[in-house]
């Protein structure tokens, strides 16, 4: 399998290093710093822009385009993979947000007849960690006296709340389990029962972070009794780069099946699904 690195960052870097170690070769590296000096992996041509990457080896190109960029760059970047007709695994976060709507990205993107596999998280442990939640939220909230928090740590340079959090609990707030419709990442008051409390820490060191617990001492007067918590911590980002190396692979395999935009945890969840209906149906009573 062919790739084309798409932003030369830590992703990038650590997207090039991992290809290496499984056998995939890397063609283009394309990033505005990069001038085609000697990576990891080998010598590329200097590609500066996707454009001047389209315009000049897209016909060549056999391959797929991994995208970890910006996210206005991300957006003008698949308007350019649909008109030369490029697939691509887009893992940069938020450009979905800028998006005019979502919907004519998708009919671009089917219209071109290229498929495009998209996250903002690719590690497949992560999207274990969404599935587990969504299941432990559906089975406490029919108990009594459960409540449900969130804590997220990232380095000190992320800027924002971390996005799996707040997928995370919007995953609860979307089926208003334990009467839950708005999320808080401040604490400037009390927190209200109606509101899921995400902690937020910025430490150096953490790659990231997450963990939902949930307790039923919360709210029913009681002593302290049961607490359930589902946490992950990314060690590394190879995690990240692995799991958009998955994707670019099953996209190759899937080409003739999946063409148009392919959201990527739809397919690992599917696959946990599978899993978890093969023990239920054979030996849980």
């Amino acid at each position: 399998m062919n790739i084309a690195i798409v932003g030369y960052g830590k992703m990038g870097k650590m997207v090039e290093q991992i290809a290496d170690k499984r056998g995939i070769k890397a063609k283009f590296i394309i990033d505005p710093k990069y001038q085609g000096g000697r990576s990891l992996v080998g010598k590329y041509p200097g590609m500066t822009s996707v454009r001047k990457f389209c315009e000049e080896y897209s016909k060549d190109f056999d391959g797929v385009a991994i995208d970890f960029t910006e996210p206005s760059a991300a957006l003008e970047n698949i308007k350019l993979y649909c008109e030369y007709h490029i697939d691509c695994v887009v893992g940069t976060t938020g450009w979905n947000k800028i998006a005019a709507n979502m919907e004519d990205v998708r009919n671009m993107v089917e219209k071109s007849g290229i498929t495009m596999v998209y996250s903002a998280n690719f590690n497949s442990t992560v999207q274990a960690v969404f599935l587990l939640n969504r299941i432990a939220a559906a089975m406490f909230d029919g108990l009594p006296g459960f409540d449900v928090g969130i804590r997220e740590g990232h380095h000190p340079d992320k800027k924002d709340p971390s996005g799996t959090g707040i997928a995370l609990a919007r995953d609860i707030i979307g089926k208003e389990y334990f009467d839950k419709t708005a999320l808080r990442t401040q604490l400037d008051g009390p927190v209200k029962p109606h509101e899921i409390f995400m902690a937020i820490e910025r430490l150096g060191g953490i790659v990231g972070f997450h963990e939902i617990t949930y307790t039923n001492d919360a709210r029913d007067g009681s002593a302290q009794n049961d607490a359930v918590k589902i946490s992950h911590r990314a060690g590394n980002r190879s995690g990240f780069a692995n799991g958009a190396l998955d994707a670019a692979e099953w996209l190759l395999a899937h080409t003739d099946q999946n063409r148009g935009l392919v959201h990527w945890p739809d397919v690992v969840r599917q696959n946990f699904l599978s899993s978890i209906n093969r023990e239920l149906g054979t030996n849980m009573k």
